[in-house]
C-alpha cells in the first residue's frame, strides 16, 4: 500500500471515528433524559393503576381482532407504561383479580418460554397470559 492510499484510509477511519463519537454522545444524552424521566415518575397507587389499566384495556380491546374482551397481559403492561415496576403491576393486577374486577386466564395452548416470561404466576391457575374485565371499575 502506498503512502497516499494509507493516508486516505487513515483519513476515512478518523472521519468514521468522529461520527461514532458523535453518535455515542447523542446516545448518552438520550440516556440521561430517560433516566431523568424515570426518576421523576410518580409511583402509581392502586386506584390510579385501576383507572389507567381500564383505559388501556378498552383501547387495546377496540383493536383486538381475535378474542374480543380478552387482552394479553403483556400488551396491557406495555400500554400502562413505565409508571410502575413489574412487581407492582403484577400485584395490582392480582388484587383486581381477587376483587373480581378482572378474570385472569392461562393461554389456551402451549406457549414458548419467551411468552411464559410475559405471564403472571398465579398460585392456583398457574401462568396467566390473558385478562378480561368483568365489571366497571
Amino acid at each position: 500500500m502506498d503512502k497516499e492510499t494509507l493516508e486516505a484510509v487513515v483519513k476515512t477511519l478518523l472521519g468514521r471515528v468522529g461520527d461514532l463519537e458523535e453518535q455515542l454522545e447523542r446516545l448518552r444524552l438520550r440516556l440521561v433524559t430517560v433516566e431523568r424521566t424515570l426518576s421523576s415518575v410518580v409511583v402509581m397507587d392502586y386506584a390510579a393503576f385501576r383507572a389507567a389499566s381500564r383505559e388501556a384495556y378498552d383501547r387495546l380491546n377496540q383493536g383486538n381482532r381475535g378474542f374480543v374482551g380478552v387482552v394479553p397481559i403483556s400488551e396491557l403492561r406495555r400500554a400502562v407504561g413505565a409508571r410502575l415496576s413489574r412487581q407492582e403491576f403484577d400485584d395490582h393486577l392480582m388484587r383486581m383479580h381477587e376483587e373480581r374486577l378482572i378474570t385472569l386466564m392461562p393461554h389456551p395452548g402451549n406457549i414458548s418460554e419467551e411468552r411464559q416470561k410475559e405471564c403472571i404466576a398465579h398460585p392456583t391457575i398457574g401462568p396467566v397470559y390473558f385478562m378480561r374485565w368483568e365489571r366497571p371499575s
